[in-house]
């Protein structure tokens, strides 16, 4: 079977009408946007599982990002973030200054792409809703269905049944493939199964989901640049490196990145473990430089817990801490780099065992990659569990529950507070609450909704939180017509 080839698989979306847009897979099924509704629905192996996800009239994007969904439509100009349950954290942003007709979206492993229909162009924004300034136009009338295969963009082109193919700095191609054949009218909707698969998935008026053999090879970097391809580095490495002006990577098959030229190249996968005179620089998603070190001792270990790192020496001494941005390697001109820690290298003993820094030896510090196995494997002692010694997480942040695991390989558990902000027993909308530890720290920030509910999902059981309601309008100028409130020593509530 050739990419692009109809595979004969597919599964009826049910009596959700013509007008359905976007798919988005979660890791374990597919959501669907009923525009007509304004809701987006969920199938797993092929079937409505009765779950669906209220999101705005003439809904149009439903797209997951590995931790939260984002969702939007053409009533408005505002994308909103939902948690892995589809409840609405308060976070939205506003894209109306970019443009203003939303008709579909994807995430590409770091950054949500939303397009205009009229403007026929893709536009690139952080998860923090900040617009890149970086966008490609396509010359589609009316573009639809746009996806990530892990390579490249595809969207569809209903003028000529087809699905279009960009490369990832949004170029065509020249590559596509016809669905005339299963979607000889419409189609609104599409998406693939990345990182599981990169076969695409087309949402077609017909009132099926259609699959179709994938094109991408997905490629997994392990550090060791003396075994990467021309191929692959062109395609999944250079366009992910961040050069100073005046500097060229190259990379010369089997011996590594060679760096020449004026200035340094930095990594684009940032690094878990430094040697000593390894320059460690903090980046933020822009590329400004944040912070530099170089390596004294005999190791640095950098730990990025929820977009934040930390960095510590061998002896476990913090270096830095909680820097929004991620560790990258500083290569200077002259040097040939063979090899860099990643997060998809196998930690060294070492690393899992600063791993338990943050909480004494009752708690372990893994990456999202490795298994529970894997980190427990590598400690020199199996620790015991205990919800006692759990008081130490200030530098944890409490969205990082992939990255946290008990002693027994178990998750921690994880559960929800909500309340409601009111001012003189009238709730209030759009008020500003930020969550602390008991240690000061501040850990996330949401806002109350039309009925002044405020709720903080997937918290650590065990332990305390502050919560904070700002009543004010953000302006320093102008005084607040009410002092802010505070509920102290909170507990989370089990699911």
């Amino acid at each position: 079977m050739a990419a692009g080839d109809y595979t004969g698989e597919s599964f009826p979306y049910g009596d959700m009408g013509t007008f359905v847009y976007g798919l988005t897979w979660d890791g374990e099924g597919f959501w669907i946007v009923n525009n007509s509704t304004g809701t987006a629905h969920k199938f797993v192996d092929g079937v409505d599982t009765g779950v669906s996800v209220s999101i705005e009239g003439a809904a149009r994007v439903f797209v997951w990002d590995g931790e939260y969904f984002w969702g939007g439509g053409t009533s408005s100009t505002t994308v909103s973030q939902f948690t892995s349950v589809g409840t609405k954290t308060g976070f939205l942003f506003d894209f109306g200054a970019v443009f203003d007709d939303l008709r579909s979206a994807c995430f590409d492993g770091t950054y949500l792409w939303l397009v205009s229909g009229t403007g026929k162009t893709a536009y690139k924004f952080t998860t923090s809703g900040e617009y890149t300034g970086v966008s490609f136009a396509t010359d589609i009338v009316s573009p639809r269905g746009l996806t990530w295969d892990g390579e490249s963009f595809w969207i569809i082109n209903n003028t000529n049944n087809s699905v279009v193919q960009y490369s990832a700095a949004g170029v065509a191609t020249g590559v596509s493939f016809s669905i005339a054949e299963q979607s000889p009218s419409y189609s609104y909707g599409m998406g693939s199964m990345v990182p599981d698969s990169s076969d695409i998935f087309l949402v077609s008026d017909t009132g099926y989901v259609y699959r179709y053999e994938g094109y991408a090879t997905l490629f997994y970097f392990d550090g060791d640049f003396t075994t990467v391809t021309q191929s692959n580095y062109d395609t999944y490495i250079a366009p992910k490196l961040i050069l100073d002006a005046g500097a060229i990577a190259t990379l010369n098959e089997g011996v590594g990145l060679e760096i020449t030229g004026i200035g340094s190249v930095y990594t684009n996968y940032y690094a878990n473990e430094f040697n000593t005179g390894d320059v460690v620089v903090i980046k933020d998603d822009a590329g400004n430089t944040l912070f530099e070190h170089t390596v004294t001792t005999a190791k640095a270990y950098a730990v990025n817990s929820n977009g934040f790192t930390y960095l510590f020496d061998e002896n476990r001494n913090s270096l830095i801490d909680g820097i929004a941005g991620n560790a990258y390697l500083k290569v200077s001109a002259g040097d040939t780099l063979t090899h860099v820690y990643t997060h998809s290298n196998d930690y060294s003993e070492e690393i899992i065992s600063l791993s338990v820094h943050f909480v004494s030896a009752n708690i372990i510090f893994a990456n999202p990659n490795m298994t529970p196995a894997e980190a427990i494997a590598g400690l020199p002692v199996t620790p015991v569990c205990s919800a006692e010694n759990f008081v130490k997480l200030s530098k944890i942040k409490m969205f990082d529950k992939k990255s946290l695991f008990m002693a027994n390989g178990e998750p921690w558990p994880t559960g929800y507070y909500q309340s409601t902000v009111t001012i003189s027993g009238v709730p209030v909308e759009g008020m500003k609450v930020f969550c602390y530890d008991n240690y000061g720290a501040l850990l996330d920030i949401t806002y109350s909704d039309e009925n002044g509910i405020y709720r903080f999902d997937e918290m650590l059981m065990g332990r305390k939180y502050m919560f904070v309601a700002q009543h004010d309008d953000g302006d320093p100028t102008t005084p607040p017509e009410y002092l802010a409130t505070a509920s102290d020593w909170q507990s989370p509530t089990a699911y």
